[in-house]
């Protein structure tokens, strides 16, 4: 079969798929909605997938990043909260890791904190983020 023919019997197909779906307007309103709604819904999860999965984090070396989390088999299958003294020590004491920062995404930062409360933060450090 040559390139021409080709051509023209693809040109024919599609002429006969547009009278045949000009003839039924109402099957080719949901075709084109059910599409849209596909490509659609296709495209929300791709963006969904992409910033939680897929996009590098925003800080170097962000395989290297590690969570350090306190749980007691005694309150729940939940993380326990760290206390700001906790995470001060963590941070004087440290001989491991380059750094370490306090994250906390939740909780509104409280202003009055006392020994031994919880801390929110928002920034972990500085020098971690990419400018």
């Amino acid at each position: 079969m040559a390139i021409s023919e080709l051509f023209d019997s693809v040109g024919r197909d599609l002429r006969r798929a547009v009278r045949g779906l000009a003839r039924r307007p109402t099957f080719t309103l949901t075709t084109v909605l059910t599409l849209a709604l596909g490509i659609g819904a296709t495209t929300a999860i791709f963006s969904v997938i992409y910033s939680v999965l897929l996009k590098p984090l925003p800080y170097p070396n962000p395989d290297e990043l590690v969570r350090i989390r306190h749980v007691a088999a005694a309150f729940g299958p939940n993380d326990m909260t760290t206390a700001t003294t906790q995470y001060l020590t963590y941070r004087d004491e440290n001989r491991t890791f380059a750094a370490i920062g306090l994250w906390q995404s939740s909780r509104p930062v409280n202003r009055r904190q006392r020994a031994g409360s919880t801390s929110s933060c928002r920034v972990i450090s500085k020098r971690w983020a990419r400018s």
